[in-house]
């Protein structure tokens, strides 16, 4: 039919394909705001079960791709929008229809967030799964636990070398078989081979106040490619634990810390004794100021310039409206069953804390530092 007597899709026939999609996605937000918390039927059928099939037809697939799948996604959804949009006419007309494409996009993507992901949001927590008791450490642990790991971080910063930091590179398979070997070690499941890749241009996450993320659409972890080589191996890790069905925060900070410290490799265990080192030493700022004045004045240079230059690197991006990020992340993480919002993040305190309690040290009995 020549192009002038082509019709244009209606507003109203639009209207209808989206009725499908829309009805999935409340459908899919019913189920997971009717289901509970700690729940033992996700826990079993979803994230040991589906979750678990999903992750190894993934793996073993799509991910084996050399590129980042995000990028793939994205060229996806541009090419799929271009080739929509050029075939209305108007301005009005276009936005209309862009208007229901975003809608459209929407749709599927809360669909596909919690049907290859979110439901994990809903299993048993790692508290439980690891038999741990539910005590707080007490300020003096923190304070103690800060003065411990500082001197760690000294001596382990002994066993490589600093002048090589920046050019330090660590591959997918080390950080995966670290972290997998502490899942083994717990008996929690470890199906798949979760892949984190480097996301450019520089500094498009952490303008985001966001050092990484996994996104379940591409069943990828991504880290900036902007972050300081320092803190790669513990961001990779904590983004590796989330597309192992972690959801929560200071869980997957908690595994990143376990994972790096046992790792053979010196730098692995710095960088994951820098992140915990980092959060103890908020926490320290947030119960005394006093005495936060005085840590900080007796961190050891080495130490100290390695901070500097990490928090440099970051300074680099600085954050777009970071007060709207963590308005609009805090209600995500608490409209998902994690009370603490984005104070989670530094809750792994509490974890390592119940974790020494019951083990006596971060440091397995096999690891190679024993």
């Amino acid at each position: 039919m020549p192009e002038q007597y082509q019709e244009q899709p209606s507003l109203f026939s639009y209207l209808k394909q989206l009725i499908p999609w829309s009805i999935g996605a409340l459908v899919t937000l019913f189920i997971f705001h009717s289901l509970p918390n700690n729940s033992q039927f996700i826990e079993d059928w979803f994230s040991n079960g589906f979750f678990v099939f999903y992750r190894l037809l993934w793996d073993h697939s799509i991910s084996l791709l050399p590129v980042a799948i995000i990028y793939i996604l994205v060229m996806i959804i541009v090419a799929s929008y271009w080739r929509f949009i050029t075939g209305i006419k108007g301005w009005k007309n276009r936005l209309w229809m862009t208007a229901l494409f975003i809608l459209k996009i929407s749709f599927i993507a809360i669909i596909l967030f919690y049907w290859l992901w979110g439901f994990n949001y809903k299993r048993t927590d790692v508290n439980s799964l690891l038999q741990m008791d539910k005590e707080r450490p007490s300020q003096e642990f923190i304070y103690d636990e800060y003065c411990r790991i500082t001197d760690s971080l000294l001596q382990i910063r002994e066993q490589f070398d600093p002048s090589l930091i920046r050019e330090y590179r660590v591959e997918n398979n080390t950080i995966r078989r670290d972290l997998e070997r502490i899942f083994k070690f717990v008996e929690l499941n470890v199906s798949g081979k979760v892949r984190v890749r480097k996301i450019r241009p520089r500094g498009v996450l952490l303008r985001f106040s966001t050092a990484g993320i996994y996104l379940p659409f591409v069943g990828e972890g991504h880290i900036d490619a902007g972050l300081h080589p320092i803190t790669h191996p513990f961001t990779m890790m904590h983004e590796m634990s989330h597309g192992y069905g972690w959801t929560g925060e200071d869980d997957c900070n908690f595994f990143a810390l376990l994972g790096c410290v046992n790792s053979a490799d010196p730098f692995i265990r710095y960088s994951g004794y820098f992140g915990y080192w980092r959060y103890l030493r908020s926490q320290v700022f947030r119960l005394d100021r006093e005495r936060f004045n005085l840590f900080y004045r007796e961190i050891p240079e080495p130490l100290f310039s390695d901070y500097r230059e990490v928090i440099s690197y970051q300074d680099k991006y600085p954050n777009f409206l970071p007060r709207l990020r963590d308005l609009i992340y805090d209600n995500y993480l608490k409209s998902h069953g994690i009370a603490d919002g984005l104070i989670s993040y530094s809750q792994m305190i509490v974890l390592s804390y119940r974790w020494q309690q019951s083990k006596g040290t971060l440091v397995l009995n096999e690891s190679p530092e024993s």
